[in-house]
């Protein structure tokens, strides 16, 4: 099929729609019952195979396809009273960098006649099946539409998903249309509202510039400022502390004093004059504890970005970027997601010892964790009701993710692991 001529492509019996390429061709993979040809339609590929004795094709696309702007008549800043877009229904626009996308799936959407949303399993990725569904229906009204719902990309879950058909859930990708309207209608009010505010007050910008605003961006934007003011203005204050060399049986013990800040120097000098006339110290009290250290719980979004930033020095955005990628190759599950407790349904034990022969967690796995007679994880409060934790569903060398998808996804794929194996732990 390579080669073949965009109008002599066949009619297809079911095309299955999924965001990213890597993806596609992963469901392409595992669904295929035989070989599969690669067609670049409008320079996107596209996997067709066989599965049930109907041809089937896999197209992945990049995001979002459509966004949402005001039409021409309210473009004019200087003529239209900024107020007057919280009253105008923004339409839907293709997004210019996403055009061939749009071509491509109006050309197979075209020969379609089941096709199946295998977008993330997120109200983004719900939004996007509902472009989907529009950009299609333009061209073929006739075709059906599908939901497969997965949150990793295992040969069972893929089948599963597919085996289990849901509708499409307008309410999610309404949620996702709403806040871009909102964005879009705040952002673009406020950033016309500002810059001309400012010009009316002889401030003249250069030539193509304004001054934004964001929803996000704005209120982030005065955090920042008011530390860095509370930085500038802070007036250091010094004072004075105590420490108390103690020696007894040839070991040395450091006591330091407790009590509130010193800001006298005389009373600070009094109190060391005092101390340092005593030849000997008393122990008063003496405390002994017992430490146990809890495991922690499943791994969720907020946590992946934070512990990434704190420990392994890669930023919010990148971690979830790279956690997206290890997610596409097929080693982690679905990244995006709040839940912290694993879901009755996930073979625990199974995963585990997947890592069993591993060069690095393959010890601990056998001496610490299969040979429990059971396997009680540890669980937080949250559940999304839409995916587990985040955990590791592939084992594989360190090295083949530092090759394959560089040294910070590597970190993140070892980050992963360690906290899903921890979390099957005993308190240390």
């Amino acid at each position: 099929m390579p080669g073949t001529p965009l109008r002599k492509l066949p009619y297809i019996d079911v095309l299955v729609v999924a965001e990213k390429h890597t993806v596609a061709k992963a469901i392409a993979n595992i669904l295929a019952e035989g070989r599969i040809f690669r067609e670049y339609i409008y320079g996107v590929p596209a996997y067709f195979f066989s599965r049930k004795n109907r041809l089937w094709c896999c197209l992945g696309l990049k995001g979002h396809l459509l966004d949402f702007d005001f039409e021409e008549a309210y473009n004019s800043w200087k003529q239209v009273d900024p107020r007057t877009l919280f009253f105008v229904d923004p339409v839907k626009v293709i997004r210019p960098e996403n055009l061939r996308y749009v071509h491509a799936l109006q050309t197979l959407g075209r020969r379609a006649r089941e096709v199946i949303l295998a977008l993330d399993a997120d109200v983004e990725g719900e939004a996007i099946a509902f472009e989907v569904v529009e950009i299609v229906k333009r061209v073929n009204p006739h075709a059906t539409f599908k939901r497969a719902w997965f949150s990793a990309l295992t040969r069972e879950d893929i089948l599963t998903a597919f085996e289990n058909l849901r509708k499409p859930n307008p309410l999610f990708a309404n949620k996702v249309f709403s806040r871009m309207i909102i964005d879009l209608t705040i952002g673009a009010a406020f950033t016309r509202l500002l810059t001309l505010a400012v010009e009316r007050n002889r401030f003249k910008l250069p030539r193509g510039m304004f001054l934004s605003y964001g929803p996000c961006q704005s209120p982030v934007l005065f955090l920042v400022v008011k530390r860095a003011l509370e930085r500038e203005n802070f007036q250091k204050k010094k004072y004075y502390t105590l420490i108390a060399l103690i020696e007894k049986e040839g070991i040395v013990y450091k006591a330091e004093y407790t009590g509130e800040k010193i800001y006298d120097k005389e009373k600070a000098e009094k109190l060391y004059k005092e101390l340092s006339r005593e030849k000997e110290a008393e122990v008063v009290q003496a405390k002994y504890s017992k430490v146990s250290v809890k495991p922690p719980i499943p791994l969720n979004t907020i946590d992946l970005e934070r512990d990434c930033s704190k420990f392994l020095d890669i930023r919010a955005k990148e971690t979830l970027s790279l956690a997206e990628k290890l997610y596409q190759h097929g080693l982690i599950s679905y990244p995006r997601t709040e839940t912290t407790i694993y879901p009755p349904t996930l073979n625990l034990r199974k995963i585990a010892s997947l890592f069993s022969s591993h060069p690095i967690y393959g010890p601990y796995v056998s001496s610490q964790i299969l040979l429990k007679p059971v396997i009680v994880p540890t669980k937080g409060r949250d559940d999304d009701k839409a995916h587990p934790p985040i955990y590791p569903i592939k084992s594989v060398q360190l090295d083949y993710v530092r090759k394959t998808l560089g040294g910070k996804a590597c970190k993140i794929y070892d980050y992963v692991v360690r906290r899903f194996l921890a979390t099957l732990s005993d308190p240390a």
